[in-house]
């Protein structure tokens, strides 16, 4: 009995000794593997950490998931763990990488885990093993959502990503999903086959069947949460708080060994926090329990990454100073209709971040145009030209800047203008080179996927061969030509029209789904920037020649169309702050935050405009404000929910209905004066809410995956609801006519219906498959078609008979700006528009028969603009295209400022 009452005193000192939140221990002896505390019925853990030449390495942090402890001088650690406990971790020192697991099952179930129990000095205990870090690497790749459970293209490429730049780790921010997906990363995409440590976050979607949610998650990966140190930095993974099956543990358990484990770190460390959900935005980072908080401000926070929305978003927080990062997948579109994608972060010892997306999934990709460029003037650059047949190098630049001969300087005169899009997911472009006429000239790199150069005339027979070399050590050809591949029955006049390029601006950074806008002399584009380096801004450029003449930087990013008012060009940001901006000038007039302390849901609607008042803003943001002034007329309070949306709200002139939506909600109907809920539909065919809506003759008329809607603006009455067999979760605003209305479809290119027919399918335009994909979801080589069409009528010879207007668009309209078909003359019905495959297309309308495609080399995911003969489109590299669609060019344009 005497004994027993020794023991129990001994085994409670143990643990007032151990179970102190950092306690340095220095253990000898032996402890068998099967010894047990007699009190908690639990065993002793005792263990050592390693370096690479079999030496303890002392101040290293374990844990139980509970407690948090430091080993000792000598590297070793002892302590009782709590009796919930299933795992020991290590939190990876500084300096060091992890050989093999970095944690050890202990509830019996497997007490290997990811390694076992070793045997250091005849003592069986835990052995984690480290080795000093040879060459810094303080880069990762950030992806979540990636709900894959078989093996495709994008695996490939993001593994090859990794061989050839070697990051520290690769981030699977959680939802990898259910029982499939998360057995198939287990087996895929493992630290072990990726050659680089894989860091996985529970997602909602990984709580799946099993005694608790995560035990399977707990079977394949290990601890649910726990801590690392790369290049200076402390990083922490914690797990979502609910999914789909409840989780064996709480709030309070995270947050209790949360604090322990910063409270263990260097006073001012940087720490970048890793959830797949993103809470504590609205009350300042400060994460409650029911019992327990901790206020990470306390902290160092740099950063907190996330994924879950299945969106890219950066925001750097004025407030708070915090960095908060989502990021897409890899293998499909976004619910904001994010490109395929993930991220590269790259930091520092102070904890400072640097992002860049990488689009997926491109291999080598290269398309060149080239066009005459003496209607803008210009010269050849003599810094272009290379000597004949010289291969270039880093060092030859000097080379490059030979000066151009008398004779070169005088064909110059006539010159052309060549753009190229290059780009590739796994590796970065070196140069790209460009054999023109016999002489080879280097190409400048003016964004990310975009290249270009001025050539000097004396004729283009056989167009440029166009040469990229990449990181990798690839060389990529491709062959320039005339722009425009014309089909057989194009209207021709004397066989010799074809679509002429008149200008083409970049701007630097990408376009989304962003309309150019026409006021003026201008035209105006929007710029987005998810890597929060500044390129989110508003350009405005002259109609005659593509030169800017003023940009607006933003906060953040617009990515869907803008509005004019009487001169007033208005737009809304993806965390909704909305701009108003004298269109002529640049000059900010206003702006408003419509929301405080909050970023999600994000904001990829757009805005509209009517009867001096803007409309924009999701759910329990949606505002109605007056142009003039900004001043607040309704704020939405009747509904909110749902997540983003890129169907663009819009007024029915004639009613007065403001429509609106939310994806996963439904689509809801409001007085635009007063802001009352109208109606709302949240039927299943109606809530995935994705394609713009326009009005035509007093109705409202969309598409839903599955069906083409006809709704009366006042009661929501289904007119027409007819069933199509495409998907129609994109934004292609649709074409409305008395006879046609024709979409853009998520899998199948485009297609045509007949109104008058009881909506009998006309025609199928498919397009190649998408470059990127775009469309929530969407994989697998999908034709999609985001841009909205313009419907247009030409003459035989080729010539536009539209007479769109000095804007070119009247937003929300079934069939933009007002037809002149002209008296008498024979003409066909035409549309344009572009495609995610990179092209823009002109087809028949009635049929469907090919007339002409260009290859813009990226995607283009907004509507199509014409005016006074001229299209105006913008394409995903933030490129501005100006095309004449006559065969000359046209008079009478309005002269510049």
């Amino acid at each position: 009995m005497i004994k027993i009452l020794q023991r129990v005193f001994l085994i409670a000192v143990m643990l007032i000794c151990t179970i102190s939140t950092i306690k340095a221990s220095s253990v000898s002896g032996k402890l068998g593997k099967g010894e047990q505390s007699e009190v908690l019925n639990i065993e002793v853990v005792r263990g050592v950490v390693l370096d690479e030449n079999g030496r303890g390495v002392s101040g290293v942090v374990v844990s139980d998931g509970f407690g948090v402890y430091r080993c000792g001088a000598d590297g070793r650690f002892s302590f009782v763990p709590v009796e919930r406990a299933r795992f020991v971790f290590m939190s990876t020192p500084d300096g060091y990488e992890q050989v093999g697991s970095f944690f050890y099952r202990i509830d019996g179930k497997g007490i290997d885990g990811k390694g076992g129990i070793g045997n250091v000095d005849g003592a069986d205990e835990l052995v984690f093993k480290v080795v000093k870090s040879v060459a810094a690497r303080s880069e990762f790749l950030h992806l979540g959502d990636t709900e894959a459970r078989i093996h495709k293209d994008w695996v490939d490429v993001l593994k090859e990503y990794v061989v050839y730049n070697r990051p520290a780790f690769v981030l699977f921010n959680g939802d990898i999903c259910y029982e499939n997906g998360l057995r198939f990363h287990a087996r895929e995409l493992t630290s072990g086959n990726l050659g680089v440590r894989a860091v996985y976050t529970l997602g909602n979607h990984d709580l799946v069947d099993g005694a608790y949610g995560e035990e399977l998650y707990e079977e394949l990966f290990g601890p649910v949460w726990y801590s690392f140190n790369s290049g200076g930095v402390h990083f922490v993974n914690i797990p979502v708080l609910q999914g789909d099956r409840k989780p064996s543990y709480s709030a309070d358990d995270v947050y209790a060994w949360l604090k322990k484990d910063l409270d263990a770190i260097p006073v001012g460390m940087p720490v970048i926090l890793m959830d797949h959900h993103f809470i504590g935005y609205g009350d300042d980072f400060l994460l409650k329990g029911e019992k327990v908080s901790v206020n990470l401000l306390d902290y160092n926070l740099k950063a907190y990454l996330y994924a879950h929305y299945h969106i890219n978003l950066l925001e750097r927080s004025p407030r708070t100073g915090v960095t908060t990062i989502a990021t897409m997948s890899p293998n499909k579109g976004g619910i904001d209709h994010t490109p395929s994608s993930f991220r590269l972060i790259k930091f520092d010892r102070e904890g400072n971040l640097d992002s860049e997306i990488r689009y997926a999934s491109l291999k080598g990709h290269i398309a060149a145009t080239i066009y005459p460029a003496n209607i803008l003037g210009k010269q050849a650059s003599a810094k272009d030209k290379l000597p004949a047949n010289k291969k270039l190098s880093a060092n030859e630049n000097e080379s490059a800047n030979k000066k151009l001969s008398t004779n070169e300087n005088a064909s110059a005169n006539s010159s052309y203008e060549l753009i190229a899009s290059v780009y590739d997911t796994r590796t970065d472009v070196a140069e790209v080179t460009a054999r023109f006429n016999g002489a080879d000239y280097h190409l400048q790199k003016v964004s990310e996927w975009t290249w270009r150069a001025t050539l000097p005339g004396g004729g283009m027979a056989g167009g440029a061969v166009v040469t990229a070399k990449f990181g990798n050590g690839m060389v990529v050809k491709g062959v320039t030509r005339a722009p425009a591949d014309i089909g057989e029955f194009t209207p021709r006049k004397e066989d010799a029209f074809r679509p002429a390029i008149k200008w083409v601006t970049s701007l630097g950074s990408h376009t989304f789904m962003t309309s150019p806008l026409l006021v003026g002399y201008l035209v105006v584009s929007a710029t987005f920037d998810d890597n929060g380096k500044g390129g989110s801004a508003i350009h405005a450029m002259r109609k005659s020649d593509g030169s800017v003449v003023w940009r607006v930087p933003l906060l953040n990013s617009v990515k869907n169309n803008m509005a004019l008012w009487e001169g007033t060009l208005l737009a809304c940001d993806v965390v909704g702050n909305l701009y108003a901006i004298e269109a002529l000038s640049g000059r900010v007039l206003w702006s408003k935050s419509l929301r405080e302390k909050e970023l999600h849901p994000v904001y990829t609607q757009g805005v509209t405009v009517h009867n001096g008042i803007v409309y924009a803003g999701h759910g329990h943001y949606l505002t109605a404000l007056k142009v003039s002034n900004g001043e607040v007329l309704w704020k939405n309070t009747a509904w909110r929910g749902g997540v983003c949306t890129v169907a663009s709200p819009v007024v029915e002139p004639e009613s007065g209905v403001l429509l609106t939506a939310a994806y996963w909600t439904g689509r809801f109907a409001h007085n635009a004066v007063t802001g009352e809920l109208l109606w709302e539909k949240r039927d299943d065919d109606t809530r995935i809410a994705d394609n713009s809506p326009v009005f035509f003759k007093g109705r409202f008329f969309y598409a839903s995956p599955g069906h083409i809607m006809e709704v009366d603006p006042l009661s929501g009455k289904e007119l027409v609801k007819h069933a199509i067999n495409y998907t129609i979760n994109n934004n292609s605003r649709p074409v409305v006519t008395d006879k046609l209305f024709i979409v853009g479809t998520t899998d199948k290119g485009v297609a045509a219906f007949d109104r008058e027919n009881g909506y009998k399918e006309l025609w199928n335009f498919k397009t190649n498959p998408a470059l990127i994909y775009t469309a929530p979801y969407t994989k697998d080589f999908q034709m999609t078609v985001e841009s909205g069409a313009f419907l247009d009528r030409v003459d035989r010879s080729g010539e536009s008979l539209r007479d769109g207007g000095e804007r070119g668009v009247a937003p929300g309209s079934g069939v933009e700006g007002e037809v002149a078909p002209g008296s008498g003359v024979e003409y066909e019905e035409v549309i344009y528009f572009g495609a995610n495959d990179g092209y823009l297309y002109s087809v028949n309308a009635r049929n469907g028969v090919f007339r002409w495609r260009i290859n813009l080399g990226a995607p283009v995911l907004g509507n199509i603009v014409v005016s006074e003969g001229v299209l105006y489109v913008s394409d995903f590299a933030g490129n501005v295209w100006a095309i004449h669609l006559r065969a000359v060019e046209p008079k009478g344009l309005k002269s510049d400022k």
